[in-house]
């Protein structure tokens, strides 16, 4: 009777790892807890910004995401250039997105200061050599953060660092991590 309660248990055992490996019909895939939105809010301010510094960013398309909660605790939005396949499925060069508690946090005056932020961030170039357009991204250089802070002041680096701090109950040490 031993024998035959091991087998059957056995068999139960490999019958369960065999349903583990496939999906079933209606089954969710979820790998983590981030919902990504498209953004017209964001966009919006982002054709403001564009319009009002004059920045000319060629024929470069963006598409603008909410992350809700977050992007990350330390980093409230982004700009991520798009593979090759994410340009033929939507069109889009780059992904502009930022984390949506903090943005449902901000005020219109430093969501534009960082959207402006991210926008220096995108950098299309033109080969004339090969007559074609390079989509590229630069790092936030000191050029881009000395424009702002000399037009605009630095404060609204400062809101979002402490608007994170108190989202995400971060200590001070930690706030100076928080960046865009």
């Amino acid at each position: 009777m031993n024998t035959l309660n091991a087998n059957v248990q056995s068999e139960n055992e490999k019958s369960k790892k065999e349903d583990n490996d496939f999906l079933k019909p209606g089954d969710k895939v979820a790998h983590s807890n981030k919902q990504i939105m498209d953004s017209p809010e964001l966009e919006k301010v982002a054709e403001t910004v564009l319009e009002k510094e004059s920045l000319d960013l060629g024929p470069a398309t963006i598409g603008y995401h909410l992350i809700y909660p977050n992007h990350s605790k330390y980093k409230a939005g982004r700009v991520k250039k798009t593979t090759k396949e994410e340009k033929h499925e939507t069109g889009v060069d780059y992904w502009l997105q930022f984390s949506g508690e903090t943005w449902d946090m901000l005020d219109h005056e430093t969501r534009e200061r960082a959207v402006y932020h991210l926008l220096l961030q995108i950098n299309p170039v033109y080969s004339a050599k090969k007559q074609e357009w390079k989509m590229k991204t630069r790092k936030p250089d000191f050029r881009g953060f000395y424009d702002i802070d000399e037009r605009y002041g630095n404060g609204f680096f400062k809101t979002i660092q402490s608007v994170n701090s108190s989202l995400y109950d971060l200590s001070p040490t930690k706030e100076q991590k928080v960046s865009i």
